[in-house]
């Protein structure tokens, strides 16, 4: 999505993008290329819990752990992203 709305590729040092989002988009492309070349780069965990749409007060059932950084839940990084992107189209972006 970075590379269409932006017609250039993702670089993460270069993307210009606020850090906190900077860092979503770097472990998805390291999620998504990972898969894409069957060459794990994201280590993932499954524990017992709840997606975010129950509650925010329970922990949550897929986590990506990430080196020297504090883990993440998958349906958090999906939805941080999306409103990234629902933001830049509502400001006519793309």
């Amino acid at each position: 999505m970075f590379d269409w709305a932006n017609r250039e590729k993702f670089v993460d040092k270069k993307s210009g993008l606020p850090p906190n989002i900077n860092d979503l988009f770097e472990t998805a492309r390291k999620i998504t290329n990972g898969t894409k070349h069957f060459d794990q780069k994201v280590v993932t965990k499954m524990q017992r819990g709840f997606s975010s749409d129950f509650s925010d007060d329970f922990q949550r059932p897929l986590i990506i752990v990430r080196e020297a950084k504090p883990e993440l839940s998958v349906d958090k990084l999906l939805h941080d992203m999306i409103e990234y992107w629902r933001k830049e189209k509502a400001a006519g972006k793309f």
